[in-house]
């Protein structure tokens, strides 16, 4: 099997730039590693003079800095740094490029709103499998709304609405209490870009709708409904009950009562609004939440530029959707994902012993488990037979269906003694290496620097 490569996405949003860093072992097994969050809401003035103003060209200089540091960390050599709504909009996006680029090396990419949306779809389908295609895959972002309506993974219908939370938020004035006369602006709004967009409306009532951003996420745990395919749904009918008293607190108290960011507080009323709106046009009744967005799409381009299309992945369709449903739900108690990973990896790894032995059974275990009793977060058992031995181990994920070769003795009680260390101290860092706007990856000879 290949050695592991070490990959990265950045997302520029309208309301925050976000660093993904991930472990691929083939094309399509790929072990989210960390992520980083930086509030810099570039739409913040974008939306209303169409530039970026000082202030936020260097408060961007300084996250990129500080995210160029994450992956030279990990060692990543791989990566795509995209930039999207606010940058597409700004007159000095060029600024903006020249800048994280003197400053880092890093090549940031203002991309168009069809790629955008390209690689948002791309990554719902693979976190749903082939089993599941959504037939529509809609992302409410800082800036914009990004909807598709699809059949047999086809497009039928595609829109770009300039609704984001951020664009409304800043336009109308409107970050904090949103009065009835602000919410009926919004809704009359909306519907009438989704009228003009959209004028073949269809019936999604029965359809299987997918929602993607942390405004969705948010959302989700503020008017949830039944899981389906093992990822959390937000349920639209519950979301207008509860709409009225999302719109009536302020920043403050939305922090308090739903555990959010004051990034995340200022734009939820809006973005309430904007989904209530959309699954009564749509005739949505709930929207499955799959936690992946465009990075997740980037990563698995890398991916699959990295190794052959024919290698062999770890995981079944099956193990798979156990361990995407795994992470999501750890994710509800704010677990320390380097660490869970990290074990996850040596427990598979350990296991390769008895493998080697004998037949493997495994099983996973997805009992009910409720946040209040749970004490070790999204879990599952994998129970190896080996002749008369039998043993259970938890660990954070299922078992692969192709076993890695096990490493040695040395690295791995380095690695255990050192669970809480980043892989760089496992593995050499690399030079760092874009991959190009049409998603092809050129190496850089190991002497160049990023």
């Amino acid at each position: 099997m290949p050695e592991p490569v070490h990959i990265a996405a950045i997302d520029a949003g309208s309301n925050a730039v976000r660093l993904s860093i991930a472990r691929a072992y083939s094309a399509l097994d790929i072990e989210p590693l960390v992520n980083e969050r930086f509030p810099l809401r570039l739409g913040e003035g974008v939306f209303v003079r169409h530039r970026f103003s000082e202030e936020i060209l260097k408060k961007a200089v300084k996250a990129f800095r500080h995210l160029h540091e994450v992956m030279e960390e990990y060692g990543v050599t791989k990566y795509r740094a995209v930039a999207t709504s606010a940058s597409r909009e700004a007159h000095n996006s060029g600024t903006l490029v020249r800048r994280v680029k003197q400053a880092t090396g890093l090549r940031l990419e203002v991309i168009t709103a069809k790629e955008e949306s390209r690689l948002g779809r791309e990554a719902a389908t693979a976190a749903l499998g082939p089993e599941s295609p959504p037939n529509c895959v809609v992302d409410l972002g800082g800036g914009s709304l990004e909807i598709n309506i699809l059949r047999d993974h086809s497009i039928l219908q595609s829109a770009q609405l300039p609704i984001g939370t951020v664009r409304l938020m800043t336009t109308l004035g409107i970050p904090g209490v949103i009065r009835p006369a602000q919410a009926e602006q919004v809704r009359r709004y909306v519907r009438a870009l989704l009228e003009s967009r959209i004028p073949n409306r269809p019936n999604l009532a029965d359809q299987l709708s997918v929602a993607l951003g942390g405004n969705a996420e948010t959302l989700s745990n503020v008017a949830p409904g039944p899981r389906r395919e093992g990822l959390p749904t937000l349920d639209v009918s519950l979301l207008r009950e509860r709409l009225p008293d999302i719109l009536e607190r302020d920043l403050r108290e939305r922090m308090k009562s739903y555990g959010v960011r004051r990034d995340r507080a200022d734009v939820m009323g809006v973005a309430a609004i904007i989904f209530v709106v959309l699954g009564r046009y749509l005739n949505i009744r709930q929207f499955l939440i799959p936690t992946v967005g465009i990075r997740e799409g980037i990563l698995q381009e890398i991916a699959r530029d990295a190794f052959s299309r024919k290698e062999p992945h770890r995981y079944n369709t099956e193990s798979r959707q156990i361990l995407i449903g795994a992470r999501s739900f750890a994710r509800r108690f704010e677990y320390d994902q380097r660490h869970a990973e990290h074990v996850r990896e040596l427990c598979v790894r350990s296991f390769t012993t008895s493998a080697i032995a004998s037949p493997i059974v495994a099983t996973t275990n997805t009992a009910n488990i409720s946040p209040s009793t749970a004490t070790s977060p999204a879990s599952t058992v994998a129970t190896a037979t080996s002749s008369p031995l039998s043993f259970a181990i938890t660990i954070a994920s299922p078992l692969p269906t192709t076993i890695p070769p096990p490493i040695p003795h040395s690295t791995t009680a380095k690695s255990a003694s050192s669970a809480a260390s980043p892989p760089s101290s496992v593995l050499p860092r690399l030079s760092i290496t874009p991959i190009a706007s049409e998603s092809r990856i050129s190496a850089l000879p190991s002497s160049a620097a990023p």
